[in-house]
């Protein structure tokens, strides 16, 4: 199987009768056959970048830089299996250095103290922020540059310590695969014990260059896209990507570029790409609310209340991650919650793997839950449903991101609010 990007597409293979699903499948737009082979795509001519920055409000009240980037062929799929990109800003903007930006002290991040976040192209050693393994694809930045045998989406991982966002401390206060209830310890740590600790693989936890406490993973899922936790795809699938990614770093006011390089491979041919963006303001968007009320429908569903957006925010999504108590695997979703009420997850909107919906939460599982507010609509240019080479992508991106809530879910037939904390 071919590595591949954010869009994950049941590809059916027919073979003497046989039908095997094989599973989160794109390519190179589909023009290259994974099983037979065939001639590289001409890329420079066959694909489209686009790329826009924005400020974004962190939990903790700093701001920070946004981006948001497509790169998709003309069959609205990843342009590309592997590539490194670089952003360059404005003079005044620099890289902080930080433990979340260099792996020991005695090695260092290049990109620290310059106006630089870029890769490193494959089999290069140089110590980059996206590495070798980053690179832009159909919708943002993703560590899934093209490997054979592995599959290239967001996936929960076994006895890792830290998310495989390169050399970079990448736990976030979502402790997946614990099922304890617990979001202040940290991963892999001896109190957690078990071979299910691990962590959310294939999708970088924003915002890069911040601590853990931080770091979310922002991987959309239903009802805010169609329902993909059924038979058809992967059960290793956590989510479509959000198409953005957030750095820590101060932002500056002015012009931004990001050169995406694009090798040689028997799946594309090489080319380079540019696009620019303006940071026009860097002032945030307001602070979203730290309180996110969830309490059970007594039947494995639960109700989500929420507050108005801050003013400047249009789109505000709710971000729920379900980390089973009898499997320790998370499982994501995300629901539109503009302007601001009461949403719910019914009992039948959980995984549906036998032909019956189930319901989403289970006794002891635990849920987090957090709120997400842009100036733009993130879902609008989001796979699959959107399969534009070039989607509308407002002129600048802001995002604002709330403290996680985190509450363990009720025995069934208990209604009432659920206990809750924040983090």
């Amino acid at each position: 199987m071919i590595r591949t990007t954010d869009r994950p597409v049941r590809a059916v293979y027919s073979t003497f009768g046989i039908v095997s699903v094989l599973g989160a499948l794109t390519a190179c737009g589909g023009q290259y056959n994974p099983f037979t082979g065939g001639p590289a795509v001409d890329t420079q001519t066959s694909s489209t970048l686009q790329f826009r920055v924005g400020t974004a409000r962190f939990a903790d009240g700093t701001a920070g830089l946004n981006t948001v980037v497509t790169f998709r062929s003309t069959s609205g799929t990843s342009a590309t299996t592997i590539d490194t990109p670089t952003i360059t800003g404005p003079t005044g903007f620099v890289v902080p250095d930080n433990p979340q930006t260099d792996p020991s002290p005695d090695k260092k991040n290049t990109d620290v103290g310059t106006n630089k976040i870029s890769g490193t192209p494959s089999g290069g050693t140089t110590l980059t922020t996206f590495g070798t393994a980053g690179g832009a694809f159909a919708y943002g930045f993703a560590n899934i540059n093209a490997s054979i045998g592995t599959n290239g989406f967001a996936q929960f991982v076994n006895n890792v310590a830290d998310n495989t966002a390169l050399y970079q401390d990448a736990d976030s206060p979502i402790v997946v695969g614990s099922g304890k209830g617990n979001v202040e310890n940290i991963i892999g740590t001896a109190a957690l014990g078990g071979p299910k600790v691990g962590a959310i693989a294939n999708s970088y936890p924003d915002p890069l260059f911040a601590a853990e406490t931080l770091r979310l993973p922002f991987l959309l899922g239903p009802p805010a896209v169609a329902n993909f936790h059924n038979a058809n795809f992967s059960s290793a699938f956590l989510g479509y990507e959000s198409g953005f990614t957030a750095f820590a770093a101060t932002p500056v006011a002015g012009s931004y570029s990001l050169t995406v390089v694009v090798p040689a491979t028997v799946q594309q041919s090489a080319a380079t790409f540019t696009s620019a963006a303006n940071l026009a303001s860097v002032a945030p968007l307001g602070a979203e609310s730290t309180a996110v009320v969830i309490a059970s429908t007594g039947d494995g569903g639960a109700q989500f209340t929420v507050a108005a957006p801050p003013a400047g925010v249009t789109t505000q999504l709710l971000y729920v991650v379900d980390v089973s108590a009898k499997t320790a695997n998370p499982t994501m979703y995300t629901i539109p919650v503009n302007p601001g009420g009461t949403f719910s997850l019914s009992a039948t909107s959980g995984p549906n793997l036998t032909g019956t919906p189930g319901p989403p939460f289970a006794v002891g599982d635990s849920i987090y839950a957090y709120l997400l507010g842009a100036d733009y609509d993130i879902v609008a240019s989001a796979p699959p449903a959107n399969v534009d080479q070039a989607p509308a992508l407002p002129a600048q991106a802001d995002i604002t991101i709330s403290k996680v809530t985190e509450v363990v879910y009720p025995k069934l037939g208990v209604t009432g609010p659920l206990f809750h904390r924040l983090h």
